[in-house]
């Protein structure tokens, strides 16, 4: 009878044993595809990074050319307005001798 009750139990442990192998594989099966997708997010999120530092550059660059674009835009509406005081000045010469 004992050695009964000791085959039952030896036949249930292979049967838990059988069990755990079958999630222990399950588990490794998620584990691995786990991986792969952290995998091909850090891939994402790398080109995404490279695609940020891209558009940085170009906003500095947008941004040192509108710097540019203001100084040349003052320094014409100065030239624009003592042009103007110039021809201001001869028309009231004009005016005068006439």
């Amino acid at each position: 009878m004992a050695r009964a009750t000791g085959g039952d139990v030896v036949v249930r442990l292979m049967g838990e044993v059988a069990e755990l192998r079958q999630e222990l594989r399950a588990t490794q099966d998620d584990v691995r595809d786990i991986t792969t997708s952290v995998e091909a997010m850090m891939v994402s999120m790398e080109s995404m990074l490279v695609g940020l530092r891209s558009m940085a550059g170009r906003i500095q660059r947008m941004e040192s050319n509108a710097g540019r674009m203001t100084r040349l835009l003052g320094i014409l509406a100065e030239s624009t307005s003592e042009r103007f005081d110039r021809v201001e000045k001869r028309l009231d010469a004009l005016e005068g001798k006439g």
